[in-house]
């Protein structure tokens, strides 16, 4: 509750069983830093107000079973690389999330990221200018009721697989 800052200095955060990360409190603030954080699954990082975020910077995400972002804003300084063979990072929450400046969000290594906000609201990752980026290598990307990226880069290595089985026309794509 508040404003807290998790530092890690380098270690690694294991979640294991019964483990994990809770944002409690209206319009609180955690700053999770300078970690690699493994046996992220369901919701075990998690915002329990709509006005609370989470800020990842320099964080390393390793995924062990799938995961959801519901509630609040996640904020986006420097590097955040997510990895999770097969694992699902569905972001739902209908706060807008926010890449900042020279800062990156990369999916890696069969990562599947599924934007599907409740309220279908196709804007609420913002890149906020063209240094900002959303990147993904050997990574899957979907966005059932379509996604827009006004600014910023969109990097993509490797082989990567961009989906949306629910659009019937080219404003419920995936638009950059």
């Amino acid at each position: 509750q508040g404003n807290t800052i998790l530092n890690g200095g380098g270690i690694i955060l294991d979640l294991l069983e019964g483990g994990e990360i809770v944002l409690k409190g209206e319009n609180s603030t955690l700053l999770i830093q300078g970690i690699t954080i493994k046996n992220i699954s369901d919701k075990k990082i998690r915002c329990e107000s709509s006005t609370s975020k989470i800020i990842f910077q320099d964080v390393k995400w390793i995924q062990s079973g799938d995961y959801s972002f519901e509630i609040g804003a996640f904020e986006v300084l420097n590097d955040f690389i997510l990895y999770g063979d097969g694992h699902i990072f569905n972001l739902t929450t209908d706060q807008a999330c926010t890449i900042y400046p020279n800062s990156m969000m990369k999916f890696m290594w069969g990562i599947k990221f599924n934007y599907e906000p409740t309220d279908k609201n196709k804007n609420l990752l913002q890149l906020t200018d063209n240094t900002s980026a959303l990147a993904f290598e050997e990574a899957f990307f979907s966005a059932p009721n379509g996604i827009q990226l006004i600014k910023g880069r969109l990097i993509v290595t490797k082989e990567n697989y961009a989906y949306n089985d629910n659009a019937t026309s080219g404003i419920d794509g995936i638009i950059f």
